[in-house]
């Protein structure tokens, strides 16, 4: 290290050099108990190597000493960390240290579960329970954290609970352990923590207010992705007759939970609109959104009468959020990926549980994406047989997938002529291209025996004058 001041005579340098070293010493010693120290070099030459491997934790080269002093710092604040810098600082290194894993086995060692469920439960500091819920979630991407986690009920309801605290920085971590449990969750598991869901009465009733109410985009995506982690787990469970417990659709399918997705979907799209015609400079947070929006609705349309009286009150802005996620679908196909195929199954379904599933913009959009799978397959086909097994291979995968977009959006399109009335779609017909409505009307075969089939057959047969 250089001195602070220029050195401009040969003779001064020595003595410069000797005044740094002592600086330098006098300053890590005093940095020493608050910054996290590490091991030196396996080469090092240090006589007490031996000892200071010794303090490691696991093969990490974090020092154990660090991290209980800094747990005893912790367990000495009085009040928030306002006038804590150092014990705040330390925290921090606590956070960035949780990605190993042997630092999170040592931290379990400490019975921190407990320790930090008690403090977050008595603090009144954001800032403390912000980092302590952000410590706990990177250690959960560690099984042991959450077999310890789920045999520790009180801990639970804590963190449960703490989904109705109004720090959205706070909820941001405590979204992302919920989405770390519930993404890596054991099915042996799902049953105990479904009990403990039902126990906290609020928690589902928290997250539709965060959907509804937050202005922190980051924080409603990462709740929307929470919820989406705690559908699917809970939506497969099965019913166990011998235990009366609330069915799912019973806790989620409901009006509170479909118009808060809503909500939280509208807020992503609020600064987003004006870059939606054009897929390549869409946020990649409205893509996000977008994608865990269809994937929680196709698991909420999915309970019939249930799923449509829950539907009822938002069909027209169902409709135009289904209308702002099919812009971001390009017209050629052959560029799709699995987020096109996720869009489109889900519209599908989504569609069938509305009152109303009509609206001319989708109608239009749906056209003309049959219209180019169609073409795109037909192109597909005509070329010739690939001599390299895995190309083939490739290709038939290809057009296997294209034929199934196909049969989704042809079964859509069926679905939403059979639910208009002949004038609205006359309009609709009216105004699309011609090929595209010829294409479709040529899917159909005769004879046909299915009288869905033959009621939409006569509607375009009517419609079309052909």
């Amino acid at each position: 290290m250089s001195s602070p001041a220029a050195q401009t005579k040969e003779e001064k340098s020595t003595d410069s050099n000797a005044k740094t070293e002592e600086n330098t010493k006098t300053l890590n010693e005093e940095e020493g108990a608050s910054c996290n120290p590490t091991l030196p070099d396996a080469d090092a030459e240090d006589p007490d190597i031996k000892l200071l491997k010794g303090d490691a934790i696991g093969d990490t080269l974090y020092s154990e000493r660090f991290v209980l002093n800094t747990l005893l710092k912790l367990a000495e604040v009085k009040k928030d960390l306002q006038n804590e810098v150092e014990v705040e600082r330390d925290l921090c290194s606590l956070w960035d240290m949780t990605i190993e894993k042997d630092v999170v086995l040592f931290l379990l060692q400490q019975d921190v579960l407990e320790i930090f469920a008690g403090i977050i439960r008595a603090t009144e500091d954001k800032r403390l329970s912000e980092i302590l819920v952000g410590i706990l979630a990177n250690m959960c991407n560690v099984g042991e954290t959450r077999q310890q986690l789920e045999q520790q009920e009180e801990t639970v309801q804590v963190l449960l609970d703490l989904s109705s605290c109004l720090d959205s920085l706070t909820l941001e971590q405590l979204m992302r352990l919920f989405a770390v449990v519930f993404v890596k969750m054991e099915e042996s598991s799902v049953n105990k923590w479904y009990d403990y869901l039902l126990k906290s009465d609020q928690f589902v009733k928290n997250i539709c207010f965060i959907l509804a109410s937050a202005a922190n985009n980051t924080l409603v995506l990462q709740t929307m992705e929470t919820l989406n982690a705690i559908l699917a787990k809970f939506a497969v469970l099965e019913e166990n007759k011998d235990v009366k417990v609330p069915t799912f659709e019973k806790v989620f399918v409901d009006t509170t939970l479909v118009g808060a997705t809503i909500e939280g979907l509208q807020s992503l799209h609020k600064d987003s609109t004006k870059n939606l015609d054009n897929y390549d400079t869409v946020a990649e947070s409205v893509i996000k959104g977008n994608q865990t929006f269809c994937n929680i609705h196709s698991i909420l349309s999915q309970y019939e009468e249930i799923s449509k009286e829950s539907y009822a009150p938002f069909n027209d802005e169902m409709l135009l959020c289904l209308k702002e996620i099919l812009k971001t679908v390009e017209d050629e196909p052959n560029s799709w990926q699995q987020y096109e195929t996720i869009v489109l199954d889900s519209i599908n379904d989504i569609l069938r549980v509305l009152s109303s599933p009509f609206d001319l913009e989708i109608a239009q959009k749906l056209l003309k994406l049959h219209y180019n799978i169609s073409m795109s397959l037909e192109e597909r086909l005509k070329k010739p047989t690939k001599t390299n097994d895995f190309e083939e291979s490739s290709d038939d995968d290809n057009d296997a997938n294209f034929e199934l977009l196909l049969s989704t959006v042809l079964s859509t399109i069926l679905f939403i002529i059979l639910k208009t009335d002949d004038q609205t779609l006359r309009q609709c017909f009216t105004i699309c291209p011609r090929k595209y409505a010829m294409q479709l009307f040529d899917t159909f075969t005769q004879p046909i025996e299915n009288e869905s089939l033959k009621a939409c057959y006569n509607k375009l047969k009517d419609i079309l004058k052909v």
